[in-house]
């Protein structure tokens, strides 16, 4: 123990030493941002008339239903559809109380290439009560470049009542993605194609859909809806931030312009949030990196700046994190230790093995350099650690089994690899 604790104190020293030659942080500036948002959403393009909207509503039930016969329905549908503003009551239908037109809605709304349409979409995945038609969600997203539907459709084609219908929308999507899969492909074949899928995504933000397009990020639409979501982190009511932090934590690349704004907002609410935010978004959200590294600076931040930093893969907070390990703060501490491990800097190896093996150390502290040891493949140890964990019950039972989930998710990355 005594050598373990005086290798980690040259370690430091080092690292210490390493950084009066290193720059430091990058100054922190924090601006106002929630006015800046309120501009943003006021920009975007005006919803139409009560009057226009009648009139699409009217196209669609007529379009969409077995009511009027096949001609009718059928002019009435081709009609709709060359409306530059269709997309606005198809939004609309996405709650339906008929579960056909909401399919018919889906369908329509992946073909129009509307991308301000993923944000209601995503919404959609939430709240869609029929477990079939949230398949369609995931088609729909999928042909809007947004593969946050593609877990949920691993798990539909799971579920027996729904694996067939999934399944078929499998297959669509490694079409569009262009997939070479054979004339009859097994489930099993299905669930691998839409993992190597939903692991790009998880990467990069993006699908294999539309990624020499103009972003879409850049749409006024888009932009006003992302701003809406953010100013809704405001409120003190549960669903709506709830909600807020669903759809944004899964539009990839779609909210990052905003976001790149708000991680430094002077305003502690929005800087908390997205941070969460970007954390939950990982590797697609790594260009943020820069702009998050001087939070680690911030008093109110630098915990979540830490936890965010690590699942960005920015290698250039780990002098910071590994400073941060001899911190007096616990919270730090063990902030920092969950993040050296995702960054997988071998510099880090040592510091974090002194502090699980330090048995005056916190249990916080110890169960996250366990989980970032683990991720270093020194595995077996530190796996056991958190093992041991579960059976005691010594530490809270939900994080230790997120954290073996996710040390599963990288060993199942690296034998597919």
């Amino acid at each position: 123990m005594r050598l373990l604790v005086a290798l980690f104190g040259i370690a430091l020293a080092g690292c210490q030493k390493a950084g009066d030659e290193r720059p430091a942080l990058p100054p922190l500036e924090l601006s106002e941002r929630q006015d800046w948002l309120e501009r943003q959403q006021a920009g975007a393009p005006a919803p139409p008339s009560e009057e226009r909207l009648a009139e699409l509503r009217d196209l669609m039930l007529t379009g969409f239903s077995d009511e009027f016969g096949s001609r009718l329905s059928g002019r009435a549908r081709e009609r709709l559809l060359r409306q530059d503003d269709a997309f606005r009551v198809l939004e609309e239908g996405l709650s339906n109380e008929d579960a056909s037109i909401r399919e018919h809605c889906l369908f329509e709304l992946g073909r129009l290439q509307r991308p301000a349409s993923i944000l209601p979409l995503l919404l959609r995945l939430k709240y869609e009560p029929d477990q079939g038609l949230k398949a369609h969600v995931a088609g729909a997203l999928f042909r809007l470049g947004n593969g946050a539907g593609l877990v949920e459709l691993i798990r539909q084609m799971a579920f027996e009542p729904t694996a067939e219908q999934a399944g078929l929308v499998a297959i669509e999507i490694c079409q569009l993605a262009k997939l070479e899969l054979g004339e009859q492909p097994t489930y099993v074949e299905l669930t691998r194609a839409l993992e190597r899928l939903a692991d790009d995504w998880k990467n990069t933000g993006r699908t294999a859909i539309g990624r020499g397009d103009p972003d879409p990020s850049l749409d006024p639409l888009v932009q006003g809806r992302v701003a809406e979501h953010l100013l809704a982190l405001r409120g003190t009511e549960l669903r709506p931030v709830d909600d807020a932090r669903f759809v944004l934590s899964r539009a990839g690349r779609l909210a990052l312009p905003l976001l790149k704004q708000t991680v430094r907002a002077s305003e502690p609410y929005l800087r908390a949030h997205s941070l969460e935010i970007v954390r939950d978004l990982g590797r697609a959200a790594a260009e943020l990196g820069p702009e998050i590294l001087p939070l680690l600076a911030d008093p109110l931040s630098r915990a979540d700046a830490a936890r965010t930093l690590g699942e960005l893969g920015e290698t250039r907070a780990a002098p910071f994190l590994i400073d941060m390990l001899a911190d007096p703060d616990v919270e730090l501490r063990a902030a920092a230790a969950s993040a050296l491990g995702p960054l997988r800097v071998e510099a880090a190896i040592l510091p974090l093995q002194a502090r699980l093996d330090d048995p005056d150390e916190v249990l916080d502290v110890r169960v996250m350099a366990a989980f970032s040891l683990a991720i270093f493949e020194l595995d077996r140890p530190a796996r056991d650690f958190l093992l041991e964990r579960r059976r005691q019950g010594d530490f809270h039972g939900p994080t230790i089994d997120e954290l073996l989930d996710r040390l599963d998710e990288i060993d199942r990355r690296r034998s597919s690899g």
